[in-house]
């Protein structure tokens, strides 16, 4: 980096443009770990949000490697201020899980240090990047091999987390749900209705609203952020009014950040119940 860390953060940003975003994040894996070799912990900020803070997830596991949880409290600290320090916590929870393994007992551990260390309990933060690593390994690399589900895990590590763990957990569950579906070919609609029957079935009846919302945020993700797809996933998902609404609610919070997010937002809200609207809307 002769030109400069900064620099290099920059040019590096260039390089990378016309790449999808999955490889986007994946190339700057690779530039977080160079970024820690030449600067150490003290170069996470150059990181900033760039690329799903796919810098900030490897530094974080290169130095969580090297220094030890010591660090955690001086990364928490500079994730707070950031523009958006809950997608920056996530990257937190990434790095635990790399750093510590990827067993049942490791991901415990990385939650418990997502709430007693890093201090965030958030839906999006530490606990939810600790969770998509553990059933992805997304900063595995090309040793990447993902979580298989079979009918004994379907709903861990959530179900054995404890309380304050709990919804960010089943919120992020669902992703890897539909990878191991998608993984097995099933369609879509197929997937969406078996994950709104794992929803409705939780041992954790609570966290039911919180797995839908999940499976709403999914489902933005899956119809590439089309409304129409949206409703028709959504409509897979569930026959109960109360759990479509959360699969719709969701998704369309995560469309209003489109152009046509606002129009796409009613056209989901106005499919639900007349007494749901409001709460859809809002």
């Amino acid at each position: 980096m002769e030109v400069g860390a900064e620099a290099a953060y920059e040019e590096f940003g260039e390089e990378v443009a016309r790449l999808t975003p999955p490889l986007q994040h994946r190339q700057a894996h690779l530039f977080g770990t160079a970024l820690y070799e030449k600067k150490g912990s003290v170069g996470f900020p150059i990181c900033g949000s760039l690329f799903s803070y796919g810098c900030a997830h490897a530094l974080i596991s290169a130095a969580m490697q090297k220094e030890g949880v010591s660090v955690l409290a001086k990364f928490a600290d500079a994730c707070r201020s950031t523009v958006w320090p809950p997608m920056c916590l996530h990257g937190i929870g990434h790095g635990l899980v790399r750093s510590i393994g990827y067993e049942d007992a490791d991901v415990m551990e990385a939650i418990d240090l997502c709430i007693n260390t890093v201090k965030d309990a958030s839906t999006p933060g530490c606990i939810g990047g600790a969770i998509m690593e553990y059933d992805g390994q997304t900063l595995m690399g090309d040793a990447w091999a993902g979580r298989t589900m079979d009918g004994e895990n379907t709903f861990e590590p959530c179900a054995s987390a404890p309380r304050a763990a709990k919804s960010a957990c089943y919120l992020w569950l669902v992703s890897w749900w539909y990878d191991n579906y998608s993984t097995s070919r099933m369609k879509p609609r197929g997937a969406f209705k078996q994950i709104g029957t794992l929803c409705e079935g939780l041992p954790d009846k609570e966290y039911t609203a919180q797995c839908m919302a999940g499976e709403g945020e999914m489902a933005a993700s899956v119809a590439n952020y089309d409304a129409r797809g949206v409703l028709a996933l959504c409509d897979a998902s569930s026959d109960d009014p109360s759990s479509r609404l959360y699969c719709l609610a969701y998704a369309a919070n995560m469309l209003l950040e489109t152009p046509d997010g606002e129009s796409d937002l009613m056209m989901l809200c106005d499919s639900v119940r007349a007494e749901d609207r409001d709460r859809c809307t809002y």
